[in-house]
């Protein structure tokens, strides 16, 4: 958890540093901006069978260069929690750490500077921790646990609405997630094994509305 906070905190630091070297400013004549958003994840997929998303929170930065009036494009970081829970059991829960580093793009439908709509897509890899579901409580001895590895591909699709520096977006979020499933068979009180038994990979979807600033 540390090392993913500390990884997002550099990324913040260097595009403000970027930013203050006055390579782009926000006049009628910029070439570059920062965009900051803050979400929130809804209506989440499992990641994990029965194991399911409640809420992911998310922070993401975004640097962008303005290629003709309408188009923008450049990279960012992001950092989500996805807060899990097993269905039908509200003992098992827990958090998971997700740091998505992306390109994107960005498309005005009109003037950047004014009211309108603009269509936004994000494509990259998602870095997180690696963490294991123990599915092993007296209720549920000999289950199979689950291992979330901490690497997958990233997507994000999303129409927005801009009013000055101001944004409000709402899209599609996608991110992939390999897991192993190790067999957690009990031999004794005290002793048990712990085999891999297969390893799966699939997609996480959440639709996410964000509100966001450009500086």
């Amino acid at each position: 958890m540390k090392r993913v906070v500390f990884t997002l905190l550099i990324a913040l630091a260097l595009l403000h540093n970027v930013k203050a070297q006055g390579i782009g400013t926000f006049s009628n004549d910029f070439s570059m901006s920062h965009v900051v958003n803050v979400g929130m994840g809804v209506f989440n997929s499992a990641i994990a069978e029965d194991i399911k998303v409640n809420n992911q929170p998310m922070l993401s930065t975004s640097l962008l260069f303005e290629l003709n009036p309408n188009l923008f494009a450049g990279c960012g970081v992001a950092f989500s929690i996805w807060n899990y829970s097993e269905e039908g059991d509200a003992k098992l829960n827990g958090e998971y750490y997700s740091v998505p580093v992306f390109v994107t793009a960005r498309y005005f439908f009109g003037e950047r500077r004014k009211t309108g709509l603009f269509f936004d897509a994000k494509l990259g890899c998602r870095l997180g921790n690696t963490t294991t579901i123990d599915m092993l409580t007296e209720a549920r001895t000999g289950q199979d646990d689950r291992i979330i590895n901490g690497i997958g591909l990233y997507s994000n699709i999303a129409i927005g609405l801009s009013y000055r520096r101001f944004e409000l977006l709402m899209g599609m979020d996608i991110q992939g997630v390999s897991y192993d499933v190790i067999d957690h068979s009990v031999v004794t009180a005290t002793r048990y094994h712990r085999d891999l038994e297969e390893s799966i990979t699939t997609t996480m979807q959440t639709f996410v509305i964000q509100l966001g600033y450009w500086f």
